[in-house]
């Protein structure tokens, strides 16, 4: 807290202390983060904790999610080809990452480099698994692409940070089946130039994210909760239909439009108002499976006893909402069923059978 350690005072922070409970891997990449080499250090034990939550837990995060849905086979060495555009968007952020991140360790930027690779492990968990869990459940040559790619992500992400965290590498690099038997035998990533159309896409996609913030805001602005869907958006930026489909999905509305200002349509219907009961009612259910400790492997056969309301508009999404809860059918019936669930003051039940 600005004050050197002394035995004197009483404020010297033991290392072992500090290890044993956080990990050496949190307090190396503190050090590296918190300033240049060479600087005073200003030592804060929550800083520590920080670093743990915000991209170590993160990392892990993500190594457990691909786990869910890992073959037998080694991560790739070689970047996948891929035409979904989420996968062509980290895979062009990993090799900036990879150009920055050596760049940096070149010049002896120890800091800068760390800070980057932390970014990177931040974007990989909140935009591209998030944006790609529908993908990883829907099976088939999609859910491939996504696997393989993520695969290969994670391996690239241990080498990068092979240096900050050996531990922590070693352990992803281990579980992705990296190859050889360490993460610390392999050689470091090559840099390549981005393509101008890797350029492109990592402009749209920030560009594309920072039109879905100000469509929140306006959202949180009028009372709307993100799981009710509305009609349109309008965004200032011209976007090709995968990136427009993104941000339908991030903002939930059936429409991305072209205009002079990005503008949220918060007008309400009967059939918005019927999709935004879905959303909520595949929402619930899928507390409802983890509450009961059901895993993503686990398909079930849903009874459920609903108004004739939400019945209709089950009916109308019943293959989409089937693949959201992971069912093998659904089953509606006039009696009551095991468990309660209230869906905006309408009250349904639902038995779920393994």
């Amino acid at each position: 807290h600005g004050q050197k350690m002394s035995k004197s005072k009483g404020n010297i922070v033991d290392p072992w202390e500090i290890m044993n409970k956080y990990g050496a891997d949190a307090l190396r990449l503190h050090f590296y983060m918190a300033n240049q080499p060479g600087e005073p250090k200003n030592f804060d034990e929550n800083d520590v904790d920080q670093v743990v939550k915000k991209t170590l837990l993160i990392l892990m995060n993500v190594m457990i999610f691909y786990e869910l849905y890992q073959d037998k086979a080694e991560a790739s060495r070689i970047a996948p080809k891929s035409d979904n555009v989420l996968d062509k968007w980290v895979l062009a952020l990993l090799q900036q990452t990879t150009n920055e991140v050596t760049d940096h360790l070149e010049h002896y930027e120890i800091t800068e480099a760390g800070r980057k690779l932390a970014d990177f492990v931040t974007e990989l968990s909140t935009w591209y698994v998030r944006r790609s869990r529908d993908r990883f459940k829907s099976g088939g040559k999609d859910a491939g692409l996504a696997r393989t790619t993520l695969g290969f992500v994670l391996r690239q992400v241990a080498i990068l940070l092979a240096p900050f965290t050996p531990f922590v590498a070693d352990e992803v690099y281990s579980r992705v089946r990296g190859g050889f038997e360490s993460v610390h035998l392999e050689e470091w990533l090559k840099q390549n130039k981005l393509s101008v159309e890797d350029a492109q896409l990592l402009d749209d996609m920030t560009k594309a994210r920072q039109e879905v913030e100000i469509a929140l805001a306006q959202r949180a602005a009028v009372g709307l909760k993100v799981r009710q869907v509305l009609g349109s958006l309008t965004t200032t930026v011209a976007f090709d239909d995968d990136i427009k489909t993104i941000i339908a999905d991030e903002v939930n509305v059936q429409e991305v439009r072209h205009g002079t200002e990005t503008k949220l349509d918060t007008q309400m219907n009967d059939e918005l108002k019927s999709l935004g009961l879905v959303r909520e009612f595949t929402r619930q259910v899928n507390a409802l499976r983890k509450e009961l400790k059901l895993t993503i492997k686990d398909k079930v056969n849903l009874v459920v006893q609903v108004p004739d309301q939400l019945k209709s508009a089950i009916e109308k999404q019943l293959a989409e909402v089937k693949r959201a809860v992971i069912a093998e059918s659904i089953e509606f019936s006039d009696q009551a069923q095991e468990h309660k669930i209230e869906l905006n003051e309408i009250k349904i039940s639902i038995t779920l059978k393994k």
